[in-house]
C-alpha cells in the first residue's frame, strides 16, 4: 500500500499558507483524501464554477495519468474535499485547484507530494519531484529545491544512484554552495567502479571545477585504456574545431575521419553534423569553394545544407556579393515548401542580396517575407474571431501505436477534448513550439494531447525515442503509418493535414472543431490561441 507523506514533510516544497490551504492524507489502500481550504485561496470568491482538483500522477520520467476531481463542501467552513485513486505505477503527484477559469497552483510552485510504501518514500519519488522543480509542466524553476529533492532520492534510493547520477551531478556543479561542489568532487574521486563513460564524465566535471591534476590523471587513464574511446574521439574532434590555420585544419580533419569514421546507415549525430558544418564554413572563408561543397554534401538532411549555404552567403555578402548570391541560390533551391515553410531567413537575405542587381527578384523575395510576417497576431484576435474559425467536421475512428508499441484508439477518447499535434523530428518549427505546448498541457491537464510523428523515414520509433531521450517533454508520442510504398501517411491523410506543424482540435463528441498550422516562434500567441480554442469547447 502506498500512502502520501504527511504534509509536515513538505515544508521545503510549499509555503506555510499553502500547507494549510491544501492537505492530503491516506484514506485506505490506494485512496487519498484531499482537502482544500478556500479561505486561504488566491482564487476570488466571486469566480463562478465548482471547485476542482487537477491531479497529475507522475512515474519516474513521465506523467502516468491525469484526473479531474470535483471537491465537495465539508461541514467545516470553507473546506472542500475529495478522494483520489492513486495509480499503482505512480511515484509522486502534483495538484492544482481550479474554479472556472481561475487556478491555484501555489503561485506557480505547485502542490507536490511524494508517495510512500510501508512508511518509506518509494524509489524515484523524490527524483520525480526534483525533475518537476527543474521547471517542467510550467512550474517555477527552483534549482536549490530540485537539488534538495535529489539529495533525498540519493539517500533513499542508493541502488539507483548510477542511473540518475548525471542530472544529480549537474545540479551539484551548478549549485552556488561551495559544499555542493566539494561533495561532487568527492563523489567523482571516490568512484571505484567507473567505466569509460563514468571516467569521461568525471574528467569533464573535474576540469570544469579547476581540478587540473585529477582531470589530467583521468585523461591519461582514458587515453591508455580506451585509445579509440569517447574521450580520445572528442579530444581529436575538438582539435579540428579549434585549429585556425586552414591547411592544418584539413590535415587534422583527415586524420580524425580516418580514425573515427562516421557510422554508415545511422541517423547523423550532432557531433559529426556540426563538424561538417564548421569545415564547410572554414573552407568557404579560405576560398576553397570545391572543398566547402564536399563538406556540405556530407550532411544528410537537406535542411542542414540549406542552413550552411545561408550562413556562407551571410558571411560573404559584403566581401563578395556575387559569390554570396550563388550560395543563397543554392539555399533557395533546397528549401522544402511542400510540407512546411521554413525559409524565412533565407528569403530575407536573398531580398537584400538581389536589391542592387535584380529589383524584380528582390521584390519577389520581400513579398514572400511580408506574407509570412504580417499575419494577424493572436494577442489582437478576440474570442469572437476565434469562434469564427469553428468547424464541425465528422471524422472516423483511427488508431496508432505509441513509441512503446501500445495501440492508442483515438476514437475511444470521446468525452474529452483531444489535441493532435502533427510533427516530425526534422521540423524545426515543430520542435520550437514544444515548450509552449508543454505550458498549454500544464494549464489544461483535463485535455488529451497526442503528438503524432509523421513523414519520417527509416526507423521512426528509434528516431522518436532518441528525440524523447534528448528532449524531456511530458508528451505521448504516436507514430504515423506509411501507406504501402506511397508517399502518404495514415493519420496525415485521415485528418486531412496539409503541413507540419499542424494541430487538429477534437471536441468531446469526436468531431474536428479547429485546425491550425505553422509556428512563427511566438510562444505567447500559441498558448493564447490554443487555450482559447479549448476554453470555447468546454
Amino acid at each position: 500500500m502506498r500512502n502520501v507523506l504527511l504534509c509536515c514533510f513538505l515544508a521545503a516544497a510549499i509555503n506555510l499558507n499553502a500547507q494549510q490551504r491544501l492537505t492530503v492524507a491516506p484514506s485506505s489502500g490506494q485512496t487519498m483524501e484531499i482537502r482544500y481550504d478556500t479561505a486561504g485561496s488566491p482564487v476570488p470568491s466571486t469566480v463562478d464554477g465548482a471547485w476542482q482538483a487537477i491531479v497529475s500522477y507522475h512515474g519516474k520520467n513521465a506523467v502516468v495519468k491525469t484526473d479531474t476531481l470535483v471537491l465537495k463542501p465539508l461541514k467545516a467552513k470553507h473546506v472542500y474535499a475529495g478522494v483520489l485513486q492513486v495509480p499503482s505505477n505512480a511515484v509522486a503527484f502534483a495538484v492544482a485547484v481550479q474554479k472556472g477559469p481561475a487556478t491555484d497552483d501555489n503561485y506557480g510552485n505547485g502542490f507536490l507530494f511524494p508517495l510512500t510504501e510501508n512508511g518509506r518514500a518509494v524509489p524515484y519519488s523524490w527524483y520525480s519531484l526534483a525533475m518537476l522543480k527543474q521547471g517542467m509542466y510550467a512550474l517555477k524553476k527552483d534549482q536549490q529545491q530540485s537539488l534538495a529533492y535529489m539529495k533525498k532520492e540519493v539517500a533513499n534510493n542508493p541502488a539507483a544512484f548510477r542511473e540518475f547520477r548525471q542530472p544529480y551531478f549537474n545540479m551539484l556543479v551548478n549549485s552556488p554552495e561551495p559544499a555542493d561542489k566539494a561533495m561532487l568532487i568527492n563523489l567523482l574521486l571516490e568512484d571505484k567502479d567507473a567505466g569509460e563513460t563514468d571516467l569521461t564524465m568525471a574528467q569533464k566535471y573535474l576540469s570544469f571545477l579547476g581540478r587540473k591534476q585529477s582531470a589530467d590523471s583521468i585523461a591519461n587513464i582514458l587515453t591508455t585504456q580506451y585509445p579509440s574511446g569517447i574521450y580520445v574521439r572528442e579530444t581529436a574532434m575538438d582539435a579540428v574545431k579549434k585549429e585556425t590555420d586552414w591547411t592544418h585544419k584539413q590535415r587534422l580533419f583527415r586524420e580524425f575521419i580516418n580514425r573515427f569514421p562516421e557510422q554508415s546507415g545511422a541517423t547523423q549525430s550532432y557531433e559529426y553534423l556540426s563538424l561538417y558544418q564548421l569545415m564547410a564554413l572554414a573552407a568557404a572563408k579560405a576560398g576553397a569553394r570545391e572543398e566547402a561543397e564536399k563538406y556540405i554534401q556530407r550532411l544528410q538532411r537537406n535542411a542542414d545544407k540549406v542552413n550552411v549555404y545561408t550562413q556562407i552567403a551571410s558571411n560573404m555578402q559584403t566581401i563578395d556579393p556575387e559569390l554570396a548570391r550563388g550560395y543563397i541560390d543554392k539555399a533557395l533551391a533546397g528549401i522544402d515548401t511542400s510540407r512546411n515553410f521554413n525559409g524565412l531567413e533565407v528569403y530575407k537575405l536573398a531580398a537584400g542580396l538581389y536589391a542592387g542587381t535584380d529589383t524584380q527578384l528582390a521584390r519577389k523575395f520581400s513579398d514572400i517575407v511580408a506574407f509570412h510576417t504580417t499575419a494577424p497576431k493572436v494577442a489582437d484576435i478576440s474570442e469572437q474571431a476565434i469562434k469564427a474559425q469553428l468547424l464541425n467536421e465528422k471524422v472516423g475512428a483511427l488508431s496508432l501505436n505509441d513509441i512503446n508499441g501500445n495501440r492508442v484508439d483515438i476514437g475511444k477518447l470521446k468525452g474529452k477534448i483531444v489535441v493532435l499535434d502533427f510533427w516530425a523530428t526534422w521540423c524545426k518549427p515543430c520542435i520550437a513550439s514544444f515548450p509552449a505546448m508543454q505550458q498549454v498541457m500544464a494549464r489544461r491537464p483535463e485535455v488529451v494531447f497526442l503528438y503524432i510523428c509523421t513523414f519520417e523515414k527509416n526507423d521512426v520509433v528509434k528516431l522518436v525515442k532518441n528525440f524523447a531521450a534528448d528532449h524531456p517533454f511530458p508528451f505521448t508520442y504516436l507514430v504515423d503509418e506509411q501507406l504501402g510504398e506511397q508517399a502518404a501517411y495514415k493519420a496525415f491523410s485521415h485528418y486531412k493535414v496539409t503541413s507540419v506543424p499542424y494541430k487538429v482540435i477534437i471536441d468531446q463528441e469526436g468531431n474536428i472543431r479547429f485546425r491550425t498550422n505553422g509556428f512563427d516562434g511566438n510562444n505567447e500567441e500559441l498558448i493564447k490561441e490554443l487555450d482559447m480554442m479549448i476554453r470555447i469547447l468546454q
